[in-house]
């Protein structure tokens, strides 16, 4: 059975809005998707919801006379205070790891095929527009970003785990 309000981090609630309000003002479309993503909420087999919840659930089920939660059911909850905060700072981590792991891809991917620029330019198919990019300073830079979010991250994801 899972007591959602019984297990919560101090000012889980305050760090994640902080992030959030971080995220909106410098990468608004992240801040957008991560916000839907976290409304939309979890799956979770009926038979693991709370008894209040699973209450709650079969009352609105009996009132709509659409019967009552079954066996291997899936409802969706809405994420804790704890689950938010965790969700968001694996997101940013796993954001940052893949950015690195994409720019250290191409950088090699030059290296093999000995290709000595390691200006990179992406444009949009129709040609309205492009932008180039250096490796030299981005691949660095992106390693020490990614380590940066880990070494910011690690610490609350200790924290949420030792009390999930």
């Amino acid at each position: 059975m899972i007591d959602e309000e019984a297990r919560s981090v101090e000012g889980s609630d305050e760090i994640y809005d902080r992030l959030m309000r971080l995220l909106r003002n410098r990468v608004p479309e992240l801040a957008a998707q991560l916000s839907e993503e976290i409304a939309a909420g979890r799956s979770v087999e009926g038979e693991r919801l709370s008894e209040r919840e699973r209450t709650m659930r079969e009352g609105l089920m009996r009132q709509a006379r659409v019967g009552r939660l079954q066996r291997g059911d899936v409802a969706v909850v809405p994420y804790t205070a704890d689950e938010r905060l965790m969700f968001l700072c694996q997101a940013l981590l796993r954001m940052a790891e893949t950015l690195h792991g994409s720019l250290k891809s191409i950088w090699d991917m030059a290296d093999t095929y000995h290709v000595e620029s390691r200006m990179v330019e992406f444009a949009e198919p129709d040609g309205t527009s492009s932008v180039g990019l250096d490796l030299s300073d981005l691949v660095p830079l992106s390693a020490r970003s990614a380590d940066e979010v880990r070494r910011l991250v690690m610490p609350v994801e200790e924290a949420m785990c030792a009390h999930l």
